[in-house]
C-alpha cells in the first residue's frame, strides 16, 4: 500500500516546525533529478518574518550539507535525510553543493511566499476572468477604503434622484431625533460589517434587495412602531384609570413607583429600568404598599394587583419588542444607502 502523498505536522509554539518543514523541503529538492525543483514547490506561510527564516535556514542547510565537515561532524538534519533517503553521506554531500550553487545563480526563482502574496499572485493571474482591472491595488488600510467609499456613495446625491431622497429623508430622521444630521458617522459604522467575517452570510442575503424594497420594510416597521407605542400608552392609561377609580393615590404604593411607571409610559418615556425591586414584589404578589396605609387602601391595592400585574408584563413585553423593532429600524435606515 502507497504512503499517501499529503503529510499534516501538527505541532505547538517552539516544537520545531521549523525544521521539520525544512527538512521536507530539501529532501524534495535532494530526491528531484531537476536541479530546477526549488521552482516548483509553492511554499507558503503566515508572515514576511517566516519567509525571511524559511529561506534562510534551506540555504544554511544547504551550505552546512556541502561543507567537507558534514561528512566528519554531521548536523542532525543531515543524518536525518541520510537515513530517510537512505542515502550515502558523499552523494548528499555532493547534490546539496551543486543545488546550492544553482539556487544562488536563481535566486529571484527562489520564492517561499505569505499565504497573503499568494493569494495576491493568483488573483493578478486570473484578473480577466475574475472582472478585474489588470493594474488593480491591493489597499491594506480598511479604515481608509470604507472611508473613500462613503465619501463616494454621499457624492452621488444629487445626480441619483431616489438616492438623494432617501439620504435626505434620513438627515432629517436625525435631526428629528435631536441627532447630528452628519450622515457619514452612521455608513462609516454600519460599513464595518461589510468587513466583518461574522455578518458576510448576512450581507449576502441583502444583495438582490431594492432601494424599494428597503423602504416598504422601513414604512411597515414605522407603522408596527406607532401602533405598538399606541398600545403600551392605551394600556397604561387603563392602568392608571383603574388606580384613580379605585380611589387610590399615588402615595398609597411603595415610593409611588408602580404609578409612576404607568405614568411614564403614559407620555412615551419607555426608557424603563426593569429591574427594581417593586416590579419583581408585584410579580410574585409581594406587598406593593407601606405600612402606614390604612386596611381598606391595602385590601384595594391587593384586589386590583393581579390586573396591575397583567398590564405590567403585557406592557414590559411590548417595550421590548419596540426597542428591538426600532434598533432593527436604526440599522435599516443604514442599509438603505
Amino acid at each position: 500500500m502507497q504512503n499517501s502523498a499529503f503529510k499534516i505536522y501538527n505541532a505547538s509554539a517552539g516544537s520545531g516546525k521549523t525544521f521539520t518543514l525544512a527538512k521536507a523541503y530539501l529532501k524534495i529538492l535532494i530526491q528531484s533529478k531537476s536541479l530546477d525543483q526549488f521552482k516548483s514547490i509553492l511554499a507558503i506561510t503566515f508572515t514576511n518574518k517566516a519567509v525571511g527564516e524559511m529561506k534562510e535556514r534551506i540555504v544554511d542547510m544547504l551550505k552546512s550539507f556541502s561543507s567537507e565537515d558534514s561528512l566528519t561532524d554531521p548536523n542532525p538534519m543531515f543524518i536525518a535525510i541520510c537515513d530517510e533517503l537512505e542515502m550515502a553521506p558523499e552523494a548528499l554531500q555532493t547534490k546539496s553543493n551543486r543545488i546550492l550553487k544553482h539556487i544562488i545563480h536563481n535566486y529571484g526563482a527562489f520564492d517561499i511566499s505569505t499565504i497573503d502574496g499568494f493569494t495576491h499572485r493568483v488573483i493578478r493571474t486570473f484578473a480577466h476572468d475574475l472582472k478585474l482591472p489588470i493594474n488593480f491595488e491591493v489597499e491594506l488600510d480598511q479604515e481608509r477604503l470604507l472611508n473613500e467609499a462613503v465619501d463616494s456613495l454621499i457624492a452621488k446625491a444629487g445626480s441619483d434622484k431616489t438616492l438623494t431622497k432617501v439620504l435626505v429623508d434620513f438627515a432629517i430622521e436625525k435631526a428629528d431625533d435631536d441627532k447630528s444630521w452628519d450622515i457619514s458617522y452612521d455608513f462609516n459604522k454600519i460599513s464595518k460589517l461589510l468587513v466583518n467575517e461574522n455578518d458576510l452570510f448576512a450581507i449576502q442575503t441583502l444583495k438582490k434587495k431594492t432601494l424599494e424594497d428597503f423602504k416598504n420594510l422601513k414604512q411597515q416597521l414605522s407603522q408596527e412602531i406607532k401602533q405598538q407605542e399606541e398600545a403600551i400608552i392605551n394600556t397604561s392609561v387603563i392602568t392608571l384609570t383603574l388606580i384613580e377609580e379605585s380611589g387610590l393615590q399615588f402615595d398609597d404604593f411603595n415610593r409611588s413607583s408602580l404609578p409612576k411607571h404607568f405614568e411614564n409610559l403614559k407620555n412615551k418615556r419607555f426608557s424603563i429600568n426593569f429591574e427594581s425591586a417593586w416590579q419583581n414584589d408585584l410579580i410574585e404578589g409581594n406587598s406593593l404598599f407601606p405600612k402606614r396605609v390604612s386596611e381598606t387602601v391595602a385590601s384595594t391595592i391587593e384586589s386590583i394587583q393581579s390586573q396591575l400585574a397583567e398590564a405590567f408584563v403585557a406592557t414590559k413585553k411590548s417595550i421590548f419588542e419596540l426597542k428591538l423593532k426600532k434598533d432593527f429600524t436604526e440599522i435599516l435606515l443604514r442599509c438603505l444607502y
